[in-house]
Formats: C-alpha cells, sequence, structure tokens
C-alpha cells in the first residue's frame, strides 16, 4: 500500500525504537513513490520520542513539514538531528 502514496511525506524513526526499528521505517520510506518524502532520523530517541529530551526537534521538523514542505530546508532524502 505505501507504494501507492504520492503525496508529500514526512516519517519519522527513532534511532532507538524498539516497537517499530529504524530498519523498517527506512524499507518503508525507499517504497513511498512521493517525490517529496523526508525520513526525519531522530538520534537518542525512541517511539516514544514526543516525551524525551529531543522532542523539541521532533516537533519543529513537523511543523516545518507542515508548513512549509520542508524539514531543515530539505523536500526530500534523510535529515539526521539530534545526534
Amino acid at each position: 500500500m505505501v507504494q501507492k502514496l504520492t503525496m508529500p511525506t514526512l516519517v519519522i524513526a527513532g534511532v532507538h525504537d524498539k516497537q517499530v526499528p529504524p530498519d523498517r521505517v527506512k524499507a518503508a520510506y525507499d517504497d513511498i513513490a512521493a517525490a517529496d518524502k523526508v525520513l526525519l532520523d531522530l538520534g537518542c530517541s525512541s517511539h516514544n520520542a514526543m516525551w524525551e529530551k529531543n522532542h523539541g526537534l521532533l516537533f519543529r521538523a513537523s511543523l516545518d513539514w507542515l508548513t512549509a514542505g520542508t524539514v531543515n530546508g530539505e523536500k526530500a532524502g534523510v535529515v539526521r538531528v539530534g545526534y
């Protein structure tokens, strides 16, 4: 189903996520058909990133994506933050 996704998409992977391993998130990201897609690689974070120390980076990236369609100026690719 992900291969049919053509709308701009932000995908987030916490490097220490044990519920949804980052390599599975990357595989899903690779399968998305959208031209504008960003994988936010969130360092020092788990599945509960919104309650952890890097939550500000997560919130900022989400806000940027929703308002500007970019994360750190990128419309596509992997953006690493919080390392």
